[in-house]
């Protein structure tokens, strides 16, 4: 069990319906350079394979009651990966604005409390998209910035 930091708990404090604190990114990867047949299912499995890698895919937060000290993180006894990989097909026409929208939809909703804060979603149907590889896929990754600084971050993704 870790207690969050002053400024960590910060971002849980100001965080809102309004005032999403997660940060994220979007990442077009080219299936050309992915190997032969790769799609959501070896996507799902390599990040399985990868989770002890960092401690924050499986941390969840635990609220003190009134307050009386700052959160603390813990291992989620009840840790779903399903819960952190949605596969996403892109809206018609499936142009780079519809994924943009989708990234801003995820952006814009607060992280379930519950779990553990992240989640990265698999987007497929980009072939539309003019200078995207057809067949390649985007990954919208999403996680609290109280889970996460810089080092952290790095951390996670290089996972």
């Amino acid at each position: 069990m870790d207690m969050l930091s002053a400024l960590d708990a910060t971002f849980i404090y100001l965080e809102s319906e309004h005032s999403p604190m997660a940060i994220g990114a979007v990442y077009v990867i080219d299936s050309s350079d992915a190997p032969k047949g790769f799609c959501y299912k070896t996507w799902y499995s390599l990040v399985k394979s990868r989770l002890q890698l960092s401690k924050v895919f499986r941390q969840r937060l635990v609220e003190v009651p009134c307050d009386l000290s700052f959160p603390y993180w813990i291992r989620d006894p009840d840790f779903e990966l399903d819960d952190h990989l949605p596969r996403v097909t892109l809206p018609s026409p499936g142009g780079l604005t519809e994924l943009m929208q989708v990234a801003a939809d995820t952006w814009g909703t607060v992280l379930n409390r519950e779990r553990p804060l992240w989640d990265i979603a698999f987007v497929e149907g980009l072939d539309t998209i003019p200078g995207i590889a057809k067949g390649s896929y985007a990954l919208i990754t999403r996680v609290h910035h109280a889970a996460v600084d810089g080092k952290a971050s790095t951390q996670m993704m290089t996972a």
